[in-house]
């Protein structure tokens, strides 16, 4: 990573989020890749936008769940909260070494701890801050997820310097064909092939966003001000209360260290009725059950744009694989929807099809352009 960290960080502050004199930049991130935040922060001081650069470990984050009581991990970050009164560019870069970390920490203080930040994300959406979470690929991470670390590192790579213009032409064709269409009927693939799992929803109304690598003005101008990298995804917040039916998600994720495979979830107006999993379907309760608000209703519809990912049960990048969708969860008013909670989780289905207003535009992971 040594030899592109100079250059993923001119190309996150000069293009991705045309940092300017004068912005106030908080950029947060963990002792493991502190030399990438470092060459970011550089970045922002040669543009005239000094930042704050806060930096934790995973030692550190593991003590404050371990030896922190509950009741105070669910207060609120005051001092952080005055901070982004004076911010207009929030950047986080994977927070955890071990992706794995929180894997034996009980789910009520992660929810605590949730909870008590939430009002951060309050303040970045009601001030309007630009914000960018980073992914950042490490040998614990390979190792977590099965995958040896060299491929990791190059997958991350080749996903970070794709043609950003040709993913842009890509992603808006995309969204102009979607434009001006109200229902959806998505079908995931199931291991049985006597099951159908369908689920409709709406998106009338609703603004479809482009993930390419870049907040431009366009995206200002439109409120989404939001972009992770890797990029690659056109998504949408369907109509809240419009999801019914079923969706099989066939690629395993995982939440605060545990696996979750072959997810179903039931929906009926909007929110979750009937889950099963073939593995981590009590987690997956226990991570509903501790999240505020609308954490069991739909939130976003997303389709994978980027060709160089691959899934191995990283969300962030295995919502940008090419010929998948996601579907999820809780918190979506950064993306044009209404639901208000402490999480958002997205959840992969590989090579569903789905319909717009009863026109086929994938099929079985195939986009129709």
């Amino acid at each position: 990573m040594k030899e592109h960290i100079e250059r993923i960080a001119k190309k996150i502050v000069n293009q991705s989020l045309g940092v300017k004199e004068g912005d106030m930049v908080l950029l947060q991130a963990g002792e493991h890749n502190i030399r990438l935040a470092e060459a970011i922060a550089l970045e922002c001081y040669k543009v005239g936008a000094p930042p704050l650069l806060t930096i934790s470990s995973d030692g550190y984050s593991k003590k404050v769940y371990d030896e922190v009581e509950t009741k105070h991990l669910e207060k609120v970050h005051k001092h952080m909260h005055s901070a982004l009164n004076k911010v207009d560019i929030r950047i986080a870069i994977e927070p955890y070494d071990d992706p794995h970390l929180l894997r034996d920490v009980p789910e009520d203080k992660i929810g605590a701890r949730m909870r008590g930040s939430k009002p951060l994300w309050d303040k970045i959406l009601k001030k309007k801050i630009r914000w960018l979470y980073l992914g950042y690929p490490t040998e614990k991470m390979a190792n977590a997820y099965g995958i040896d670390f060299r491929n990791l590192k190059e997958m991350y790579l080749q996903m970070l310097d794709i043609d950003y213009r040709k993913l842009s032409k890509r992603a808006r064709k995309l969204r102009d064909k979607l434009q001006g269409k109200e229902t959806i009927k998505l079908i995931t693939p199931s291991p049985s092939r006597r099951e159908h799992n369908e689920l409709t929803f709406s998106i009338k109304d609703r603004r479809i966003n482009v993930d390419d690598g870049f907040i431009d003005e366009e995206n200002i101008k439109m409120g989404d001000l939001g972009l992770n990298m890797p990029s690659g995804e056109v998504f949408i917040a369907p109509v809240e209360t419009s999801a019914n039916g079923t969706v099989l998600f066939n690629c395993p994720t995982y939440r605060h260290g545990k696996k979750i495979t072959n997810l179903k979830l039931t929906f009926k107006n909007g929110r979750v009725i009937d889950i099963s999993a073939d593995e981590g379907e009590d987690k997956f309760r226990q991570i509903i059950r501790n999240a505020t608000g609308a954490a069991d209703r739909i939130a976003e519809f997303g389709i994978g744009l980027n060709p160089y990912a691959v899934p191995i049960g990283y969300t962030l990048t295995d919502e940008k694989v090419d010929k998948s969708i996601h579907i999820a969860l809780g918190e979506n008013r950064g993306y044009g929807g209404k639901n208000k909670s402490s999480i958002h989780w997205d959840i992969v289905a590989l090579k569903p099809t789905f319909y717009a207003d009863d026109k086929p535009i994938m099929k079985e992971g195939k986009l129709i352009l």
